[in-house]
C-alpha cells in the first residue's frame, strides 16, 4: 500500500509537469462598472509607448499597475480560462499551499507546497510536503524543478527523474481543481490587503462547488471560501476553502468525514528567487516509460525522464485496465496486482523488461481518465 500511495504522489508531479508556471490569474469580470480586464502580453509592466505615466494605458483603460478600476466586479466568472492565467505583470514570484484534514480519531494529514517561479529566464521549483495520514503516512518531502527546458522530480525512494520539459501549464489549476470543482459567478464581499496587494475579495459558497466532480463530490459543507483578487491588475492573491467533507489523499480512509482546509497564496512579486538543479538529481536512474505502450486516443501527453509518462483518454478505467492487461505481457511483464474503487485504480506489474511498471489510472470531470506511468529503476 505504501508503494501505491507513492505512486499517487508521483501522479501529481506529473501533473505538475505539465504545469510549473504556477501562475497568478488574469480575472474576467461578470459585471463591472469600469474595464477589468488584464494587459495584453507585451512583456512586462514598464509603461510603454501609448501608457500613461502612472502605467495605465490612454486607450484601453485595462486593469494594470496604476489604473485601478473605481468600482469592483459585482462578480467574478469561476468557469473563465482567464482566471488561471499568468499574467505579465512580474519576473518572479512565490506560492504557497497549506491543504490540512482533521478527523475522528483524531486522524489528520497535511499537504504544504512551497514554490518559487522565475518568468525569464524560466525557472521554478515545487516543493512538496506530506505530513500525519496525507499519501503516503508520516512526513516526506518531493521535490518538482524545471530550469530552461529540463525537467527534474525527486521523492523519497526512488531518487531524481530528470528529462527534457514537456508543455507548460498551471499546477493553479491542478491544486483547485478548475473547470472542475469550481463553476459558476463569485460574488463581491469587500476589500482586504493580502500579502501586501490590495485585493477585492469574493465569496465562494456550495453553489459554486460541482457535485459532479471527482473532487467535488467529496465536499459536504463549506463554511468559508473566498478568492482575493489584485485591485490593480486583476490576479489572484489567495483563496481560501474552508468546510467538511471526505478526502482520501489526505485521511487514508475514503469514507472518514472530517474538517477540511485549503489556502493559496501568491506572494513576493517581483522579489529575488534562486532556483537550481535539486542535489539528488547528479544522475537520471531508471528504465524507459516511453517504451509502455499507451492508448489509441491518447492526449496531453507529461514526459519526467525515462521513467514518468502521464496522459489523458476517453476510455473508462475498466477499460485501460483492460488494455494494460492485455498489453504488458508482451514486456515480459506478470500479472498485475489491482486495487481501487469507481474513482481510481493503480496497477502494479512485477519482471517486466526494464523494472516494474505500475500504472495509475484516475476518473477526471467530463468522461476523462488520467493515466499515470511510472518505470521504477
Amino acid at each position: 500500500m505504501r508503494v501505491q500511495r507513492l505512486l499517487i504522489v508521483f501522479s501529481i508531479l506529473a501533473l505538475g509537469a505539465l504545469a510549473c508556471n504556477l501562475g497568478a490569474a488574469g480575472v474576467s469580470p461578470v459585471e463591472t462598472s469600469s474595464p477589468g480586464q488584464p494587459p495584453d502580453s507585451s512583456g512586462g509592466s514598464d509603461p510603454g509607448e501609448g501608457d500613461t505615466p502612472d502605467g495605465g494605458s490612454e486607450d484601453d483603460g485595462g486593469n494594470v499597475p496604476g489604473n485601478v478600476p473605481d468600482q469592483p466586479p459585482a462578480a467574478i466568472d469561476l468557469d473563465d480560462p482567464a482566471l488561471y492565467a499568468q499574467p505579465d505583470l512580474f519576473n518572479s514570484y512565490r506560492t504557497s499551499m497549506d491543504y490540512t484534514f482533521v478527523g475522528q480519531g483524531p486522524i489528520t494529514g497535511t499537504i504544504l507546497i512551497d514554490s518559487a517561479t522565475q518568468v525569464d529566464p524560466y525557472a521554478t521549483t515545487l516543493e512538496f510536503f506530506t505530513f500525519g495520514n496525507a499519501v503516503t503516512g508520516g512526513e516526506g518531502v518531493y521535490t518538482f524543478t524545471q530550469i530552461l527546458d529540463t525537467q527534474y522530480a525527486v521523492a523519497p525512494g526512488y531518487g531524481c527523474r530528470s528529462g527534457s520539459a514537456g508543455l507548460q501549464a498551471n499546477p493553479f489549476e491542478v491544486m483547485l481543481d478548475t473547470g472542475g470543482m469550481l463553476m459558476g459567478e463569485a460574488q463581491f464581499a469587500g476589500e482586504d490587503d493580502v500579502n501586501g496587494v490590495d485585493t477585492y475579495v469574493y465569496t465562494i459558497t456550495m453553489d459554486n462547488i460541482d457535485p459532479l466532480n471527482v473532487a467535488g463530490k467529496d465536499v459536504r459543507e463549506l463554511t468559508n471560501g473566498l478568492v482575493h483578487i489584485a485591485r490593480a491588475g486583476g490576479y489572484a492573491v489567495r483563496v481560501v476553502l474552508e468546510g467538511r467533507g471526505v478526502n482520501e489523499l489526505l485521511s487514508q480512509d475514503p469514507n472518514l468525514d472530517g474538517d477540511v482546509y485549503y489556502e493559496l497564496n501568491f506572494y513576493d512579486f517581483d522579489a529575488p528567487v534562486t532556483i537550481e538543479v535539486p542535489p539528488a538529481c547528479d544522475a537520471v536512474p531508471g528504465g524507459n516509460v516511453m517504451a509502455i505502450p499507451i492508448m489509441e486516443d491518447a492526449t496531453g501527453l507529461v514526459l519526467i525522464g525515462n521513467g514518468i509518462l502521464s496522459y489523458h483518454t476517453g476510455g473508462s478505467i475498466g477499460d485501460v485496465i483492460e488494455f494494460y492487461e492485455e498489453a504488458m505481457p508482451a514486456r515480459g511483464c506478470g500479472a498485475p496486482i489491482v486495487s481501487g474503487d469507481s474513482g481510481s485504480a493503480t496497477m502494479s506489474f512485477p519482471g517486466c523488461d526494464g523494472g516494474e511498471v505500475s500504472v495509475i489510472i484516475a476518473a477526471q470531470s467530463g468522461d476523462v481518465t488520467q493515466v499515470t506511468l511510472l518505470q521504477a529503476p
